[in-house]
């Protein structure tokens, strides 16, 4: 046992430790706070970090130092470490643990999965110093090779020094508490949805020389369209902008060249089949209108242009892309009403409604535009006063340039607000243009951060969509889960990736067409298809496989659409966890439970959530939610204690939705019980499950439901009903056609049928298990 002089010595020294960090060039360090599996939130926890677009030095470091007294025998050092960089790069920042300039150990930050790892590190007595002496321990973060743009976060916690069974902290541990409360955001008012038909639409969306064929030739691909494939909706750019991209501009000669007329010619063709028009825009780039295509926009306006913290634009597609805080909003809301009045269409679609990263991958928009915005933002939040948990006065208050930075999910939340009322102005003032103008948003929802700020859009669109490309039939399934739970309520539009990704004159082979058709279908998801491959003998068959599915759809688009899911294992979705933890917005139990056949339900966690929204539900996992809303955490404790069961991992609740830690987490507090404990918690009616990890989540899932097929071949499920009471179980072959599946179905089950593309309706016997024989990807079974 340690003496009390060294064990007190120890002690001082790891206090005076805070503060005393050394950073040399670029690298930061900072106390911070961790979750760990064990422990729970920890402040006895550093950051070391090193920003983004920044240029290094090798040799360059921070370093914490973790001195206390040498005890002058054998010790282990035992410490927990994570960090948010998980890519395959390697070679260049390290972390290290050092006795003085000796490294100890050291772990490269590329590979890893984000969750805190625990090591224990054997100290020989012949390595440390004798006994009472200054112990210069440190951990430290180090530059080995230049790097131009490699931002990363290290977090190192619980440092402990294990001496016989005398335990010395090296860190000390602060007391959990969280900032004053922020007010929240004034509500940003939306407009009811318009357009019926966009439940029943089925798209087609020509484009560059396939939209000069589907135009020019419209009395052909007109009928076609509509008759064999039941496609109702087409997406077009306006003669000006299609002239721009494929080089026709002013040159009536050029092959791709369309006018006025010839566009006007192929409309009225069009609507004779009863195919609606969707005009093609967009505010970043003005719907690739030759003002800003030829760089007009961009030498008269740079003040209209999304910036980074640097001053640098975003030039995809060829100019600088044009943000929505600036007068280039007006503009392009200007332009795409002169096209509505134009050409009457019923709908516009705003391409890529989105911020981006930058040429040198910083993120926007830092323009003049957005800080004047952003400090009114925050002067409407927060009046006069310093901004809670700052010294910053709301007028003078700068964007964060890190995501280090306290304001940082301020900022996030700030950015999907600019756009959300983006489109809610696109509403508003079209429908003066048109009542029933249906305005929608190319988005990308499941994307793997919050750089394109889009979560705030869906509650101001008409419908849905996203585009979904080099996707699987699971991978599809679960993105058009999740488009179902951010639409809540509203249409849902897939952008099926159907042809060759590198030939764009080729579609997919047959089966991959199936698949990727069937999955989309199964959820609900209206399809969008672009008239890529639609000619050439090699075609045909996948040409076959896409009339029959989009066929399908066409005749059971009543059953379909506007149906509601009713999963049996639901997921609480965090778009807040993803944007700042940068947790994958689909959890992995997920997929596993989606491909052993459990109906799946995601539920997006928001302020407004119920606990209606969860009736139904076997069972609630919130397995990656370490931002809960209090909304949220209310709407699901009254779910649980009405009967319901959640399975939680211990780190659920503990963050805000701007990241903040709180001082008990929101779940346990909306329950008035502790329940982030491993082990079951019973609450009301219901009871709460507290596990490891997503491992332990996964298996607790498949103790508590049942999935309601059997098959000899994978098989995703989903369950729906629709607003007439009719009950839908669609069921998707994962690998191939489904063949014979036996379906567990409820006892009061009715006047069962099955639907399949190409077949008639097939009678099924009612009883609680039917086995059928599906010879298709999907199989859509009513009662």
């Amino acid at each position: 046992m340690l003496g009390p002089f060294l064990v007190a010595l120890g002690l001082a020294l790891t206090t005076a430790a805070w503060g005393q960090a050394t950073v040399t060039g670029a690298f930061q360090a900072q106390p911070t706070c961790l979750f760990l599996p064990d422990v729970g939130p920890s402040t006895a926890a550093v950051e070391l970090v090193y920003p983004a677009h920044t240029v290094s030095t090798p040799g360059q470091f921070a370093r914490w130092p973790l001195r206390t007294a040498a005890p002058g025998r054998a010790a282990t050092l035992s410490f927990y470490w994570a960090d948010s960089f998980t890519g395959p790069t390697a070679g260049y920042h390290v972390l290290q643990v050092v006795l003085g300039d000796k490294v100890l150990w050291e772990h490269d930050v590329a590979g890893g999965d984000l969750q805190p790892q625990r090591v224990e590190l054997r100290l020989a007595a012949r390595d440390l110093p004798a006994a009472g002496q200054p112990l210069d321990l440190a951990v430290r973060l180090l530059e080995q090779k230049l790097v131009t743009n490699f931002p990363v976060r290290v977090q190192f916690a619980e440092p402990t020094l294990h001496v016989g069974a005398t335990q010395i902290p090296l860190l000390e541990r602060k007391p959990l508490s969280q900032g004053s409360p922020w007010p929240p955001e004034a509500p940003l008012p939306a407009l009811p949805v318009v357009g019926d038909w966009t439940w029943q639409a089925n798209i087609i969306q020509p484009w560059g020389t396939t939209q000069t064929v589907a135009l020019k030739q419209a009395e052909v691909w007109a009928p076609r369209f509509a008759r064999e494939h039941g496609l109702n909706a087409i997406i077009v750019l306006p003669p000006e902008a299609h002239n721009a991209i494929t080089g026709a501009a002013g040159k009536p000669d050029h092959p791709d060249y369309l006018s006025d007329a010839d566009f006007r010619r192929a409309l009225a063709l069009y609507r004779r089949e009863g195919v609606r028009l969707i005009l093609y825009t967009s505010i970043m780039h003005m719907g690739h209108a030759p003002q800003w295509q030829f760089g007009e926009l961009g030498r008269t306006h740079p003040e209209w242009s999304m910036r980074d913290a640097a001053g640098d634009t975003v030039n995809m597609y060829g100019q600088p892309w044009l943000c929505p805080s600036t007068g280039a909003l007006q503009a392009t809301l200007d332009y795409t009403a002169g096209l509505v009045r134009a050409y009457d269409a019923e709908a516009v679609m705003l391409d890529n409604n989105e911020f981006m990263k930058t040429r040198s991958g910083g993120w926007t928009c830092h323009c003049a535009g957005c800080q004047a915005a952003w400090r009114q933002y925050l002067v409407a939040r927060f009046g006069d006063q310093r901004i809670p948990g700052t010294d910053l006065a709301p007028a003078t208050a700068a964007i964060p340039a890190q995501d280090t930075d306290p304001l940082w999910g301020l900022w996030l939340s700030f950015r999907n607000r600019t756009w959300a009322a983006a489109c809610e102005t696109y509403r508003r003032e079209l429908r003066q243009v048109k009542p029933d103008l249906v305005v929608l948003a190319n988005t990308q929802y499941v994307y793997a951060s919050g750089l394109l700020a889009v979560d705030g859009q869906y509650a101001h669109l008409d419908a849905v969509l996203s585009e979904s490309r080099g996707r699987g039939p699971l991978q599809m399934a679960g993105k058009m889960l999740l488009g179902r739970a951010l639409a809540e309520g509203r249409p849902l539009w897939n952008y099926i990736g159907t042809f060759d990704e590198e030939d764009y004159k080729r579609l997919r082979p047959a089966d991959e067409v199936a698949g990727l058709c069937a999955a989309s279908t199964a959820v609900g998801a209206n399809p969008w298809i672009v008239f890529y491959g639609f000619t050439g003998e090699a075609n045909q068959p996948s040409l076959a496989a896409l009339r029959r599915y989009t066929a399908f759809w066409h005749d059971n688009v009543g059953l379909l659409a506007d149906s509601a899911l009713r999963g049996d294992v639901g997921f609480l979705i965090s778009t807040e966890t993803r944007d700042l933890l940068l947790t994958p917005l689909l959890p992995a139990p997920m997929n596993a439970l989606l491909r052993e056949g459990f109906a799946v339900q995601p539920v997006r966690d928001h302020p407004g959530l119920t606990a209606e929204r969860l009736r139904g539900l076997q069972v609630l996992l919130a397995v990656g939610n370490p931002c809960m809303t209090e909304g949220g955490a209310r709407a699901v404790a009254d779910w649980v204690r009405q009967g319901g069961v959640l399975v939680i991992t211990p780190q659920a609740g503990w963050r805000d939705e701007y990241g903040r830690w709180r001082a008990q987490s929101a779940l346990s507090a909306a329950l008035g019980s502790l329940v982030t404990t491993p082990g079951d918690h019973p609450c009301g009616r219901g009871r709460v499950r507290c596990v490891s990890d997503d491992d332990a989540a996964l298996q607790a899932a498949r103790q508590l439901a049942v999935p309601p097929v059997r098959a000899a071949t994978p098989v995703c499920v989903v369950r729906q009903q629709t607003r007439d009471g009719r009950r839908l179980l669609s069921l998707l072959g994962l690998e191939g056609n489904l063949g014979d599946v036996t379906v567990v179905l409820p006892d009061d089950a009715r006047q069962v049928e099955l639907r399949l593309p190409g077949h008639a309706p097939q009678a099924l016997p009612a009883g609680r298990s039917v086995t059928c024989n599906i010879p298709e990807r999907l199989g859509l079974i009513v009662y």
